[in-house]
């Protein structure tokens, strides 16, 4: 019996546009203004400091204050209220919940900082359909999911292992490790290029296998 089902965030229910505008045009457009700078050299000094904290597995990598202060460049909600209205869910999203909702618990499990999550759970008001929203990097202090994440979330859901689905975007951290830890997923391939029993291209198709399952025909 399925009691909970678990979402990542980016790149599953909400489209990667925004961070990657964000991230990528964004942050080296203001450092490179800052410092009087051409946006070429402005990107490789943004870009080479992001490789070293991802080296570092920094847990604050996805946060946006931290960076904002790491460059000196001011306060960090004015550079994303100027493109907050970039941030989007899939088309398939808001009816996926609505379905689930009825008959689930539903969650996030993500590796976004808090700070984001709080503007993007706002898009087509998608907040009301989860009961818990964890941060990996805000509650665990670390950057990315692991087994002690998933083992953590069930024992605070007080729920058997196979009493929770998750799904996600990253083949690793979203599919293969949550397996590892006990926990039943799929991996959401929205390109439609890879192959396997546990892939799904659409969470219209992730809803219909939860359907089977709970009719025991998965």
């Amino acid at each position: 019996m399925i009691k909970v089902v678990s979402f990542d965030l980016d790149g599953t229910l909400v489209d990667k546009n925004f961070d990657e505008l964000l991230w990528f045009k964004e942050i080296p457009e203001a450092y490179a203004k800052k410092n009087r700078i051409s946006i070429k050299k402005a990107k490789e000094i943004v870009f080479s400091e992001y490789d070293k904290k991802e080296k570092e597995l920094h847990y604050r990598w996805t946060d946006i204050g931290f960076w904002a202060d790491y460059f000196g460049l001011g306060d960090w909600q004015r550079i994303v209220d100027r493109i907050k209205d970039r941030i989007a869910v899939y088309p398939d999203v808001v009816e996926t919940l609505k379905e689930l909702k009825k008959r689930h618990k539903l969650i996030i499990i993500t590796q976004s900082d808090p700070k984001m999550i709080k503007y993007k759970i706002k898009t087509e008001g998608i907040e009301k359909y989860f009961s818990m929203i964890v941060s990996v990097p805000g509650e665990f202090k670390q950057l990315k999911k692991d087994k002690k994440v998933f083992n953590e979330i069930t024992r605070k859901l007080d729920i058997r292992k196979e009493m929770i689905v998750h799904i996600g975007d990253n083949y690793a951290l979203d599919y293969e490790l949550p397996r590892k830890a006990g926990i039943r997923a799929f991996y959401l391939d929205r390109s439609g290029k890879a192959n396997g029993e546990d892939v799904v291209y659409s969470l219209t198709g992730f809803l219909d296998i939860i359907k089977d399952i709970e009719n025991k025909r998965y």
